[in-house]
């Protein structure tokens, strides 16, 4: 005795029109699966010294800590400084172990002035040196981290392609309120460094918030955190790395700025 079994297809239906579907609902996943990851080119950041045959070479000297929270640690915020410089095109930055090393055998526990910045330089032979504090910290979502930075050369190069001409004070184009109310220095003041910045990054800030996002944006694999771009908001590191970024960027824009300022001053001395 056989029994035939029947498919049992709901009123309406056609099994057709049925299996038509889903063929392409397949062919989608399939589409779907093999198509290429999307990625997303981020931001590069590029050294604005004219010389493109030669990669200028910075130092990174451990940050002090004037924040007032304890248990932060100036030395692997500059290893996060450090490594941004690495990925801008253009510059080369010495590892922070070399410096710190190099500051023990001077019998430099910390930067005590301009001198020691030179001296350190010279020493690891750095075209330039970086050195800063650590205004405030706070690891906690959301988090805050606030960096001032300066950077001192020991290379007459890297200071400014007019070698014999006056240059501007990176501390008075700051406070200037007008572009012709610059006062000039000479390029051999030893005291003043080439440029500074200065940023406080408060992860509540909406400003901020965007400048992460755009930050992550081609950093991370989309997909690879329920959290998306807010795991930047999450992680202190991965929040130290978007300050960083964006202090080494803001001192190539200060240079870049110099520099150009430094080319009309230059051109109008020649033109009295």
């Amino acid at each position: 005795m056989t029994s035939e079994q029947r498919q049992i297809v709901p009123a309406g239906v056609c099994p057709v029109r049925c299996a038509s579907v889903l063929a392409i609902l397949a062919l989608v996943c399939v589409a779907s699966c093999a198509s290429p990851e999307r990625l997303h080119p981020p931001r590069m950041l590029v050294s604005p010294y004219p010389d493109e045959n030669k990669d200028v070479v910075w130092a990174v000297a451990p940050l002090r800590n004037e924040s007032g929270a304890k248990h932060v640690d100036g030395s692997a915020i500059a290893v996060a400084i450090a490594a941004q410089l690495t990925q801008a095109q253009g510059v080369v930055a010495i590892p922070v172990s070399r410096t710190v090393t190099t500051m023990r055998e001077l019998g430099l526990n910390a930067f005590q002035g301009p001198e020691h910045a030179r001296q350190i330089a010279e020493a690891l032979g750095a075209d330039a040196i970086l050195v800063g504090s650590i205004t405030d910290y706070d690891p906690y979502n959301p988090p805050k981290i606030g960096v001032t930075l300066s950077l001192y050369s020991r290379a007459r190069n890297i200071r400014t392609p007019f070698k014999k001409d006056k240059e501007l004070d990176p501390l008075d184009l700051m406070g200037a309120v007008s572009d012709r109310s610059f006062k000039l220095i000479q390029a051999d003041d030893p005291d003043k460094p080439l440029s500074v910045a200065s940023e406080h990054f408060d992860g509540a800030n909406h400003e901020v918030q965007y400048a992460l996002r755009a930050y992550a944006n081609g950093r991370f694999e989309d997909g690879a955190s329920p959290l998306g771009w807010r795991r930047f908001l999450a992680s202190m590191t991965l929040f130290t790395q978007f300050a960083a970024h964006r202090m080494v960027e803001r001192l190539l824009d200060a240079e870049r700025i110099r520099l150009a300022k430094q080319a009309i001053a230059a051109h109008l001395e020649r033109s009295r």
